[in-house]
């Protein structure tokens, strides 16, 4: 299974845009609405009653009809302790961020003793170089970058996996799971060879670092089994572990296929409806699409009665119409 494949098919399970979230949580009617936010998240997590999955749909379908809230795909892709591949710099950043690198480092180069601020400062420069083919996705910002000429692309792209090894190459996290994305780019950077074992390696040196988005990248490797046929066989065990690290340090997406996982047994996991209620829970208090549905599928099979069915699970095109009005 390529990324490319995994992405689109989990596309519509991911969590909103950032800045549509903050822009919800900072509403003064979002915050009235949401006072008993805790409680019922609470109630919901530590029961199966219908009582509480009905309070707890009934909030998630008054914040998604704010004018504010916005349920937007995105590939999957979530944090990395200090980073996270969804903020990276546009192209227009980089005469500003080759200036810091300058003044950190002394040049844009990495030297043997360089600081951590110096690693920083490349690193940002790094990623800004690289662009969605990397990482998965696509923003605004890089529609318009793609009016650079091919050979610039090309080159800006050899650049920036160039400064990631060797970010990768001195331990720092960041700079393994960058690198690990390079390896495992379907578009061909210059001077880097397609290498998913290699990028599971580095992805867990990152994760053994600290690196949530590594820690997710393998729970995702590992339960699809995308990379069985380069050497990366599916391993439940190992993908739930790793899920279940990325979920405890707040992955929404972790979280949901953590879920998943323990709703359905997968690979052999013990069945865990109570634990994966919480979890998907938890994924949708953080906005994630699929675990929102994943939860009103559950309070549908707890709760029969057609207004309650009705209020958790008013469709999409519904709500658009209600929040038009």
């Amino acid at each position: 299974m390529s990324r490319v494949f995994l992405s689109r098919a989990l596309a519509a399970t991911a969590a909103p845009a950032a800045a549509a979230w903050l822009a919800l949580s900072n509403s003064h009617d979002y915050a009235q609405r949401s006072a008993l936010h805790g409680d019922q998240a609470a109630a919901a997590c530590d029961t199966l009653e219908p009582s509480s999955g009905h309070a707890l749909c009934r909030r998630w379908d008054d914040e998604e009809a704010h004018p504010n809230f916005e349920l937007k795909p995105h590939i999957l892709l979530d944090t990395c302790t200090t980073w996270s591949p969804r903020d990276r710099p546009p192209r227009a950043a980089l005469p500003g961020l080759r200036k810091v690198a300058i003044e950190q480092c002394g040049s844009v180069s990495l030297k043997d003793n360089s600081s951590s601020a110096c690693h920083k400062a490349l690193f940002s420069l790094a990623v800004a170089l690289l662009d969605s083919t990397t990482f998965g996705y696509m923003t605004d910002a890089e529609v318009q970058e793609r009016r650079e000429s091919p050979e610039q692309r090309r080159e800006f792209r050899r650049q920036g996996a160039h400064l990631t090894r060797r970010l990768a190459e001195i331990g720092m996290p960041e700079g393994l799971c960058g690198w690990a994305f390079c390896m495992l780019s379907e578009e061909p950077i210059d001077d880097v060879r397609f290498d998913p074992p290699a990028a599971v390696r580095c992805h867990l040196q990152a994760a053994v670092r600290g690196c949530t988005q590594s820690m997710h990248e393998l729970g995702v490797i590992y339960y699809t089994g995308q990379w069985s046929e380069e050497g990366v066989p599916e391993d439940a065990a190992a993908a739930m572990r790793w899920l279940r690290h990325a979920a405890e340090e707040g992955v929404p997406t972790s979280m949901y296929l953590l879920g998943e996982g323990l709703l359905h047994g997968h690979g052999g996991t013990r069945i865990d409806r109570r634990e994966a209620y919480r979890w998907l829970v938890e994924a949708g208090e953080r906005g994630h699409v699929g675990a929102r549905m994943r939860v009103r599928e559950l309070v549908r099979e707890l709760v029969r009665e057609p207004v309650v069915v009705e209020a958790c699970a008013e469709d999409t095109a519904a709500r658009q119409q209600r929040r038009a009005g």
